[in-house]
């Protein structure tokens, strides 16, 4: 029996807590946040697992780890990003797993330069837990190893995308998650492999139709979201790239000149998040759409697809992201794996992980 950390009472966090109380039937969960209202809503919320739910209302994520050391294995940091390289120290030094949501590169990197402590301290950090990045890697290791392994892919290609079911307005999308971390994706340099080299290439470009299962889809470069595959797989794979989904080519257009222009920039960032936010902010039932595709090198092609909808109780966002993320961090101390140090999410066992996802109506399907 393993016990549980989550940091940041919001939607992904809440959710992370709900999955853990409800598929480990023994383990106790501690959620901290400073806001006391949202500790409330969440405790309404899984009334009926409560009773192995301890929630704490503090400023400082820090202290809560510190204080509550003896009452965790593992810590889930659902805070924003410039929170998890601190987040991550304080674990390693406390002896404790770690999970986080990633989201953005060079935080990421800090993370990664503390693998020879993390494996002197004999703990498992794993940046980048949740949809893209996080479960995309994991989904894209299982396509290789169907196709004969890494020695025999010639490119793996993905795309995922949250996107309305009814989508409005412009830019025909609504928030599904931070508008900060959706700017960010579309701000930073993105990887890829092009002839089994990393290039970096500007975000926002790459702009190309996409099939999914009958519907035209637009798909550009955005950062972070294909995590540390580019490293990974350099000079084993010739194309590995990573593309967000949208449903118009004029999402994309107007958001490249948004950052051509400027308006991504600091100065501008915070106003220009501010419009955005107002825009999308809007109500109904969101999806989550992926789509990978492989070519191997004696010329068989793979895809796998992944299409979920949201519902009045979580957004599908929530339900992909905070679900995978809670998935890794259960196979982070259950033994299932063996290493330590700061992770990959390819250290994930597919197999188990996708297991698990079917048990919460996850489902990859082939085409």
């Amino acid at each position: 029996m393993a016990n549980y950390l989550v940091l940041g009472a919001g939607g992904m966090g809440s959710e992370i807590a709900r999955d853990r109380l409800k598929y480990e039937d023994e383990s106790n969960v501690i959620v901290a946040d400073q806001n006391w209202v949202a500790l409330e809503f969440l405790k309404e919320r899984i009334d009926n697992l409560g009773s192995r739910l301890m929630t704490v209302c503090s400023r400082s994520p820090l202290d809560v780890m510190m204080e509550y050391c003896n009452n965790f294995d593992l810590v889930y940091s659902c805070l924003p990003y410039n929170y998890n390289v601190a987040v991550a120290r304080k674990a390693i030094e406390l002896g404790k797993h770690m999970c986080d949501l990633g989201g953005n590169n060079s935080v990421v990197d800090e993370e990664f330069a503390l693998d020879d402590l993390a494996k002197e301290h004999k703990v498992r950090i794993f940046p980048d837990c949740g949809i893209a990045p996080g479960a995309m890697s994991i989904v894209a290791k299982e396509g290789i190893e169907e196709l004969g392994g890494v020695d025999n892919i010639d490119s793996v290609k993905m795309y995922c995308g949250g996107l309305p079911k009814d989508p409005k307005g412009f830019l025909q999308y609504m928030r599904v998650f931070s508008v900060h971390g959706l700017v960010n994706e579309y701000h930073e340099p993105v990887e890829v492999l092009r002839n089994g080299k990393v290039e970096e290439v500007e975000p926002l470009t790459g702009l190309e139709c996409v099939d999914f299962l009958s519907e035209n889809l637009w798909a550009a470069y955005t950062s972070g979201g294909s995590s540390r595959m580019t490293k990974l797989y350099e000079g084993k794979i010739n194309t590995l790239f990573y593309k967000t989904l949208r449903y118009n080519k004029e999402h994309w257009t107007f958001m490249h000149g948004l950052r051509e222009l400027g308006f991504f920039d600091i100065g501008a960032r915070e106003v220009t998040e501010r419009i955005i936010e107002k825009s999308i902010s809007y109500e109904g039932n969101d999806l989550i759409l992926a789509k990978w595709q492989f070519t191997s090198k004696d010329g068989r092609n793979l895809e796998y697809y992944l299409e979920i909808e949201g519902d009045s109780k979580r957004t599908a966002m929530q339900a992909v992201t905070s679900d995978s993320a809670s998935i890794v961090g259960e196979l982070a101390v259950n033994g299932s794996i063996e290493e330590y140090g700061v992770l990959p999410q390819e250290s994930v066992p597919t197999k188990e992980f996708l297991r698990k996802w079917d048990k919460r109506g996850i489902y990859i399907f082939e085409k």
